[in-house]
């Protein structure tokens, strides 16, 4: 079995999304699991709505939203009704946070949950489109059971087996297409993941089944030596540890979930970033360390960083400490 995850600029309109089908039927032979974004930008619109809510008259930031789920069910020619009970549930609760004039961490995090749960089940109509079975579930029905932390939950000990033991209740030759990004707490509260936690719920899965492989496809081809929007030349890496990975994400590259190469590093599954537009590219391969400690992987940066330079008294001692956050004057 592999995961494969589409992040939201791989499905980001009706065309991409039916590329994303036929990525995953020419794949079908290796059992996928898929788990996909929100329509890009859609959480971004989501989260704007229910600020407005709080204060504001909200219907028109969520109109734009839900127009154009409905516009890529037409282009894509499917059944226009499909997310109406979702629609309706989105409105009921923009109207209860403008009714209280209120938006909790809760709310929130119930509101972004909608870009997910709708793309899913999209992507999973249009892979079925392509004459394959396949089903769209939310990751908390599966199993995904998380701490209440609203916006950066975090998974519980017992997401692992639950997600084993539902998966293989899944008709045989069915592809599931899973809600990135989402889950539920204990007491049935939707939380969050984080930004880009779609990634760590493709690993997450990966490492309960015991996957071959967890595909990441996005829009570039694979970790580069540095961010292309500043280095011109920037060239894909084929090869890099879990380790360089993680040390990557959190000194500023902006490729992966921070802690998403977790589990699938604890459970040594294999992780290659792929890019849906250019699927004849072999990616970037994750992997154990690959026995090149003298070479220099990426370079990447992180702004918002102040240091600390502490003076000795004969001021040739100096030492530089860098601060992890932002330093409050």
């Amino acid at each position: 079995m592999i995961i494969m995850k589409f992040g939201g600029s791989s499905v980001a309109d009706e065309q991409k999304i039916n590329n994303v089908a036929e990525i995953v039927k020419a794949r079908a032979a290796e059992n996928p699991v898929v788990v996909v974004s929100a329509l890009g930008g859609v959480t971004d619109s989501l989260l704007k709505a229910a600020k407005l809510a709080q204060s504001s008259d909200w219907k028109e930031a969520a109109q734009k939203v839900i127009s154009r789920h409905r516009n890529v069910l037409h282009s894509l020619r499917l059944e226009s009704s499909m997310l109406d009970e979702d629609i309706s549930e989105l409105e009921n609760t923009l109207s209860a946070i403008s009714s209280k004039k209120q938006l909790s961490r809760s709310a929130l995090d119930l509101v972004a949950s909608f870009g997910e749960r709708m793309s899913s089940k999209i992507v999973a109509a249009c892979i079925r489109s392509k004459g394959m079975k396949c089903a769209a579930y939310n990751a908390y029905d599966i199993g995904m059971v998380t701490d209440s932390n609203f916006g950066n939950a975090d998974i519980l000990p017992e997401t692992y087996g639950a997600i084993r033991r539902e998966l293989s209740r899944i008709g045989k030759g069915t592809i599931p297409v899973i809600t990135g990004y989402i889950g539920k707490d204990r007491n049935g509260g939707i939380t969050t993941l984080g930004r880009g936690g779609s990634y760590y719920t493709a690993s997450i899965i990966g490492a309960a089944i015991g996957a071959e492989e967890i595909q990441i496809w996005t829009d570039v081809n694979g970790i580069m030596t540095a961010d292309p929007n500043v280095v011109k030349d920037a060239r894909n890496i084929k090869e890099i540890s879990y380790q360089e990975e993680a040390e990557l994400e959190f000194l500023g590259a902006k490729t992966l979930h921070p802690k998403g190469i977790l589990p699938a590093m604890q459970h040594g599954i294999f992780v290659r970033v792929l890019n849906t537009m250019n699927t004849g590219d072999s990616g970037t391969k994750i992997c154990n360390d690959i026995g090149e400690d003298s070479r220099v992987a990426s370079i990447t940066s992180r702004s918002g960083i102040d240091a600390i330079i502490l003076l000795k008294g004969d001021m040739l001692s100096q030492e530089t400490i860098p601060c992890t956050r932002p330093l409050a004057y």
